[in-house]
């Protein structure tokens, strides 16, 4: 039977698979204390996430769900966002690198409207502009928001500024990783008036973009403005002599919180 008391299952990389699902989604779904599964790395595809979908729905304790990494592939991703939608009690989720295509990644985020997410982890999922739009017109609804997780995507310039108004107002957010994302100076200057009024961001990945010198000194002020700031990531990008020289002489030397730095290819 199902324990009363267990809060936390971590089952990461194990080969559970399909049939491994099957047996142990009862449990999940009959457990009232269960709070935070880590299912990554489990290879489930199709029918281990078929199997786990009733599971998550019918939980009422679950606020935690990691399915990294198990090519759940879109059929998988579209079974989860039913369950997502039903679900009561999830506000955590991730589902990075599980060769989801734009479709399903629009059904987990229409999936997650109206509900308080906490954290988002949607890397790889082959996210363009028009999921970067939805996630700027769900963000009044997230006021808990702390990660936000959207690296190796598509959303180019256009989606960037499409959340750059999101990334300002989400007051909670505290991690943001957009890193390669095709992100260039066009977007430079609305992600820099985002992070300058976010009042709580502590974790910054813009690694592997098309930034340049441009958008160095467009991003400069803003991470000068950010006290709070521990982490920066902003290397494996286009900028030049000038735009680090911005960087290092303005804002690294303000931010007085900051314990980790990467700037260089």
């Amino acid at each position: 039977g199902a324990s009363s008391t267990l809060a936390s299952l971590n089952l990461y990389n194990n080969r559970i698979g399909a049939w491994g699902m099957k047996a142990l989604a009862p449990a999940i779904g009959a457990s009232a204390s269960l709070a935070s599964l880590n299912l990554s790395c489990n290879n489930l595809r199709v029918r281990g996430v078929k199997a786990l979908a009733p599971a998550i729905a019918a939980s009422g304790s679950l606020v935690n769900l990691d399915l990294r990494g198990n090519r759940i592939g879109p059929e998988g991703g579209k079974a989860l966002a039913l369950a997502l939608a039903l679900s009561g009690s999830l506000v955590s989720i991730d589902v990075g690198f599980n060769k989801i295509n734009e479709a399903a990644s629009l059904e987990i985020l229409a999936a997650m409207k109206g509900k308080d997410m906490v954290s988002i982890g949607m890397g790889r999922c082959d996210f363009h502009v028009k999921c970067a739009h939805l996630i700027a017109q769900m963000a009044p609804a997230m006021c808990s928001l702390a990660k936000l997780d959207l690296s190796h995507n598509k959303i180019g310039n256009e989606g960037a500024a499409a959340l750059a108004p999101a990334i300002a107002a989400i007051g909670s957010l505290a991690s943001l990783d957009l890193s390669l994302n095709n992100i260039g100076d066009g977007a430079s200057a609305a992600l820099a008036s985002a992070i300058a009024a976010n009042g709580s961001l502590a974790n910054l990945d813009l690694s592997e973009n098309e930034i340049g010198d441009e958008g160095a000194k467009k991003l400069a002020p803003a991470i000068a403005n950010r006290g709070f700031l521990v982490k920066l990531d902003i290397s494996h990008n286009r900028i030049g002599k000038a735009g680090y020289k911005a960087l290092t002489l303005w804002p690294l030397l303000q931010v007085r919180g900051l314990q980790y730095a990467s700037l260089f290819v």
